[in-house]
């Protein structure tokens, strides 16, 4: 049965302990990988956190490393997932809707405490309205049934509830003027989408940020960046490709990703300037 399936920050962190544990003990994952009867890179992929571990091979790892029991404890804490009093696992009722990459995102994002996303010519999925999730699954290279809109603007509703939940996700969004004035959806939903937009900026957890065409450069791909609480949990981040995304946590990529977003800070308007602009486009005449 695996174990700590529940959380990707567990399951990191586990891997960071397994690791240490047996680079300590001075021995290779082919050695190991022998010891347990399994394969090296099915052992790679625990330590790098992106597989879980059943409840057997962990006790042979605590044996085999000579885990003392203060440590065996700490993993036992790792193991159970204990932490914030949150649900867990809510996107799992719609795995046959969900991709791969995107249940592995909303997992991250879930435990996630400042997210920061750059959109060239959408509005952030944070930040949208159900007509204009409508609209942008329902069009293009990812236009689906409706059955299935219906189940991604619902796990879209859900996500937005972490801005006003009492463990609130921090979004810093970077918006261009492009994307404000892309009529999605027809005249009313983009209406009604820029509206709602001036409402979110003002929550307390949501700084919104519109890179205007007067800006001296722009970047033609989205992208997304995930911070956490504690320092121990390294950064992930997102970046936008047709048909899914590319998961990111190595750390010269989050460097040169943290550069962007400090360019576009530099490029985009003030808070206030930004919302003002948004309202000078709604007004303007069809």
């Amino acid at each position: 049965m695996p174990i700590n399936a529940g959380s990707v920050l567990q399951r990191r962190r586990l891997g960071v302990e397994l690791n240490r544990l047996r680079v300590e003990s001075e021995m290779t994952l082919e050695a190991v990988a022998r010891e347990l009867g399994t394969t090296r890179s099915r052992l790679s992929r625990i330590e790098n956190g992106k597989h879980s571990i059943n409840a057997k091979d962990l006790s042979a790892l605590i044996e085999l490393y000579g885990v003392s029991t203060h440590e065996r404890k700490d993993l036992e804490q790792y193991v159970r997932g204990t932490g914030r009093d949150r649900e867990r696992n809510w996107w799992s009722r719609y795995n046959e809707d969900l991709t791969a990459g995107y249940s592995d995102f909303i997992a991250f994002e879930a435990e996630a405490t400042v997210e920061t996303e750059y959109q060239p010519l959408l509005v952030p999925g944070l930040l949208q309205t159900p007509e204009y999730a409508v609209a942008t699954h329902g069009s293009g290279f990812y236009a689906f049934g409706r059955d299935r809109i219906e189940a991604l603007v619902d796990v879209r509703r859900h996500r937005q509830k972490r801005l006003t939940s009492a463990n609130p996700l921090t979004l810093r969004a970077f918006v261009t003027e492009a994307a404000l004035r892309s009529q999605i959806g027809g005249h009313e939903v983009w209406r009604g989408q820029l509206a709602h937009l001036v409402e979110q900026a003002e929550l307390p957890t949501v700084e919104l940020r519109i890179v205007p065409f007067t800006a001296p450069g722009t970047y033609s791909s989205g992208a997304t960046l995930l911070d956490f609480e504690d320092q121990g949990d390294l950064s992930v981040a997102f970046l936008d490709a047709i048909g899914g995304s590319l998961f990111r946590d190595d750390d010269r990529d989050l460097r040169r990703l943290r550069r962007v977003f400090q360019q576009l800070d530099e490029w985009a308007l003030a808070p206030d300037a930004g919302v003002a602009l948004i309202n000078q486009i709604r007004e303007e005449p069809a």
